[in-house]
């Protein structure tokens, strides 16, 4: 158990990772490849670290992850009850949170090209100025959920709840494109 403290700068194997992190910094720390199993992690903030190819198991409550390599994340088997996660200037393609509660998180300038979202419930999670690129949401919950300044994303209304889903007028074609039809400006 470590809590309170600060890595800079360590890499960690799976082999390497405690039981339960409680307000802990990781910074520039590389946890690439690594299984957290079933590890819990709370009010903990991961800045500048390489976490591509990560497997996120055991829970997060009220994490940050700032300016992180998350390419090919996998935090599908993170506890259900997880919560407050933020994600801040993350590069997060092919990252996959499928059946998951995210509800309330933060992507805020993310790249989320090819990410997926499946089965998912994304009630009221921002998407601030995402780049949403080939990610999938079929079956989501999108009620009340923030894509006002998200780009590239395609929802179809058909697979999702969108109830009070905000959206910029400029996106309105990525809630069509499934009916392949044409929109002249």
């Amino acid at each position: 158990m470590a809590n309170e403290s600060t890595f800079i700068k360590a890499v960690l194997s799976s082999a390497d990772i405690e039981e339960t992190y409680t307000e802990c910094r990781f910074d520039n720390c590389s946890l690439a490849n690594a299984d957290t199993g079933n590890t819990d992690f709370h009010n903990c903030v991961f800045s500048a670290c390489n976490m591509s190819m990560i497997k996120i198991g055991g829970s997060m409550h009220d994490v940050e992850f700032r300016n992180c390599q998350m390419m090919g994340a996998d935090f599908s088997q993170l506890n259900k009850f997880s919560s407050n996660l933020s994600f801040i200037d993350c590069n997060l393609d092919y990252a996959i949170f499928t059946h998951l509660k995210l509800r309330g998180s933060v992507f805020r300038r993310c790249r989320l090209f090819d990410a997926t979202f499946d089965e998912s419930d994304l009630t009221a999670v921002s998407f601030d100025e995402c780049n949403l690129e080939r990610t999938s949401f079929y079956h989501c919950n999108l009620e009340k959920t923030d894509f006002s300044t998200a780009c590239n994303y395609t929802i179809n209304p058909n697979d999702c709840k969108l109830k009070k889903t905000i959206f910029s007028e400029n996106g309105l074609r990525g809630l069509v494109s499934h009916l392949n039809i044409i929109i002249k400006d």
